[in-house]
């Protein structure tokens, strides 16, 4: 299967691509530029230089929130152009879930937070069981310092 992902749930913008299960190539950048003056560009560029055939597309997976209202209305949208333009599929992804999945080999409770501003964050509440990553709960918008205190009633480790 071959997936085209694009984030733009944040501050950086990310464009993958996946062939056969593996990642093939990724292009990353935080820089002053917007989203819509990134994720095209990047696509195409990693799409020259690692020679992606868009024809052989899957489907365009794309960060679906929670995450900076701008972005994730520019990311789905191209994700959603794209996936008009080579008629394959669109699979939104949790922004939360992504970042929960790049801690493995745990078993500490992991905590993905992202600034959703005035002392707020976007987050959940994850656990490794039986190699398979759980949410124990909703995705939240909460008070940051309400959250800790929550989380300091846990009697286990929590990575950040």
């Amino acid at each position: 299967m071959n997936i085209l992902a694009i984030d733009a749930s944040g501050v950086a913008g990310s464009v993958a691509y996946i062939r056969d299960g593996k990642l093939v190539g990724e292009y990353y950048i935080c820089h002053k530029l917007t989203h819509s003056e990134t994720i095209m560009p990047m696509l195409e560029h990693m799409r020259d230089l690692i020679g992606i055939d868009l024809d052989n597309l899957d489907a365009v997976a794309v960060t679906s929130g929670p995450g900076s209202f701008t972005g994730l209305r520019i990311g789905v949208t191209t994700a959603k152009a794209l996936a008009m333009a080579l008629n394959v599929s669109v699979v939104g992804i949790s922004t939360l879930d992504a970042l929960a999945h790049n801690i493995t080999h745990t078993t500490a409770t992991i905590c993905p937070i992202m600034d959703a501003r005035r002392n707020q964050v976007y987050t959940a509440i994850y656990k490794w069981e039986d190699d398979e990553l759980n949410r124990l709960t909703d995705h939240l918008a909460c008070d940051m310092d309400e959250h800790l205190e929550m989380l300091a009633t846990r009697e286990e480790e929590i990575l950040f």
